[in-house]
């Protein structure tokens, strides 16, 4: 059994630093939409991962307050995704964050944007 839903979908990081984050994911059949394209919930989880990683890179614990994402291109199994997630502003509690998803061409496949609300210091 997995230990998240990041693992259960395959994903995987390739680099990550403050602030910024880039994971991806080949695309298999259960990441498919009843139409055979992959499911934008897929693509939206991909998207939440690196978000997630990117924002709690320091010692403060961030959660997602919203998240809006765009779809531009079908993708299918078999295809690679990469997803990045890159700081554009850091408040005092608030924080936004790009997020864009390429395929393997580094053609888009869906962009948004992210915004984290910081909430307390990691215990330790």
């Amino acid at each position: 059994m997995s230990n998240s839903l990041g693992e259960y979908l395959g994903i995987e990081l390739l680099e990550r630093k403050d602030w910024y984050a880039r994971v991806s994911m080949r695309v298999g059949p259960e990441h498919m939409n009843p139409l055979g394209a992959t499911h934008g919930g897929a693509i939206f989880a991909l998207a939440d991962e690196a978000f997630a990683l990117a924002c709690n890179t320091d010692d403060v614990i961030n959660v997602a307050a919203e998240i809006n994402i765009h779809f531009y291109r079908a993708t299918k199994p078999g295809d690679v995704l990469t997803a990045e997630a890159s700081v554009i502003n850091q408040g005092s509690r608030l924080s936004s964050y790009n997020l864009v998803v390429k395929d393997a061409q580094d053609r888009l496949v869906a962009s948004g944007m992210g915004l984290a609300c910081k909430l307390s210091k990691r215990p330790g």
